[in-house]
């Protein structure tokens, strides 16, 4: 099996990248169009988390919650919620601390909330730690946090990941049906070593994981790196590392039969050049069904990506609409991560380098009828990177989530690198 390239390897041990650096904290809110740091994490804090890679969530109240994947006592991530105030700074509260073993390390994955207010997530690594190669640092879990009455949430262990047919180190984050079920992928184990699809379902004797698929036989899918989306039909899509026609990467499809089984189906194969490969952002789904997501590299020329669509009415054709050139080709972007659709059905993202200080950018796709592929792009902010003093983010590795008032709100693994990272809201 093939190793990560760097930006997979980026985003999953960003901290390797850091050096502690204490930061102020708490900071006002500031007119404009740059983006309003919320947080930034202090690296001198033991109690805090940092480096951030989940999108954030909110409640009905316009708190947020997210998970750092470092920070914390133990060093192995944090899961936190920032809440607004009438001063305009946001308060922080560490919600939970992991502690590797048996309770999880290296909280990826966006989180998902239930209406009684009970936060779900994932861990690549810790859990119950089998002595298997693939698991030296432990395999990973879903966990439940339920709020107390006071003082950190109680954490309860849906599934610890063994590495065998059930899966090993779950990558991103889960989607739940409206049963409550949850479902999701892992990057390793099952029937090849190259991953699996899989389902927790409430019993009343707990949570029971069902795989649903198991990647990487001949030319399916393999290691999937992104969490899952649901159609209005209940089907389920995402994205592969691996796998497809040229094991460069695939965007797949997971459809419920009446028996109770999934079929899984690849829509596209990635065949590199210039239409990318090795794809670990999640898609997301327009109201036709039309399929979007960004590929990871191009090869040696333009090694920065794609935005791609696949249109359902033409056998998930693929179309192109942007391809990126990095910092040393004009200023664009590198490394596109999730899409987020607004009202209007516009895309905004960021992307993880690239722009005019290597250090990341916001950008939009707008729909047009003077362009050949019927999408404009633009550059709405590039982020500023390590200059002293900056407290602009720098290489943002998550999706961006709509918020309260429209505004899209992110994370990035540092402001002025190398430090803690921070959370961040952006008005379009």
């Amino acid at each position: 099996m093939r190793k990560f390239p760097s930006h997979f390897a980026l985003r999953c041990f960003a901290t390797s990248l850091i050096l502690a650096l204490p930061l102020v904290c708490a900071v006002n809110a500031r007119a404009g169009n740059a983006p309003v740091p919320l947080w930034l994490f202090d690296l001198g804090n033991n109690n805090d988390g940092n480096t951030p890679l989940s999108a954030p969530i909110f409640d009905e109240a316009g708190n947020l919650y997210a998970t750092a994947q470092k920070g914390g006592p133990a060093g192995v991530g944090v899961v936190f919620k920032l809440s607004p105030t009438s001063s305009g700074l946001w308060k922080e509260t560490v919600l939970y601390t992991f502690k590797d073993s048996p309770d999880g390390s290296t909280p990826d994955s966006t989180l998902v909330r239930d209406s009684a207010g009970n936060l779900y997530g994932t861990t690549l690594y810790g859990g119950l730690n089998p002595q298997t190669p693939q698991c030296s640092r432990g395999c990973g879990i879903v966990f439940k946090l339920t709020p107390t009455a006071k003082g950190p949430w109680k954490e309860t262990v849906l599934h610890h990941f063994t590495g065998g047919p059930d899966g090993a180190n779950p990558f991103d984050g889960l989607v739940q049906d409206k049963a409550g079920n949850f479902y999701g992928t892992t990057s390793g184990g099952g029937p090849v070593g190259l991953g699996v699809a899989f389902k927790l379902s409430h019993t009343t004797t707990g949570w029971k994981e069902t795989v649903l698929h198991g990647f990487g036989i001949e030319s399916d899918a393999a290691a999937p790196a992104s969490s899952l989306v649901f159609d209005g039909a209940g089907n389920l899509y995402g994205t592969s590392f691996f796998g497809g026609s040229q094991n460069l990467g695939t965007v797949f499809k997971l459809t419920p039969q009446p028996s109770g089984s999934w079929t899984s189906t690849v829509l596209h194969s990635f065949l590199g050049g210039a239409d990318g490969l090795e794809p670990i952002a999640p898609v997301v789904l327009d109201k036709v069904g039309n399929v979007y997501g960004a590929s990871q590299q191009l090869g040696n020329i333009l090694p920065c990506g794609t935005v791609f669509k696949l249109t359902a009415a033409n056998g998930y054709a693929e179309t192109i609409l942007h391809t990126f050139r990095g910092t040393f080709h004009g200023g664009d972007g590198c490394y596109a991560n999730g899409l987020a659709f607004d009202s209007k059905g516009n895309l905004f993202a960021t992307a993880s380098s690239g722009g005019t200080d290597n250090a990341g950018i916001i950008f939009k796709l707008t729909q047009t009828t003077l362009t050949s592929t019927g999408w404009r792009f633009s550059i709405l902010h590039n982020f500023i990177g390590d200059q002293i003093g900056s407290t602009d983010g720098e290489l943002p590795l998550a999706p961006m989530t709509f918020g309260p008032g429209g505004a899209l709100f992110g994370t990035t693994i540092g402001p002025g690198f190398p430090a803690g990272g921070e959370v961040f809201k952006f008005v379009p």
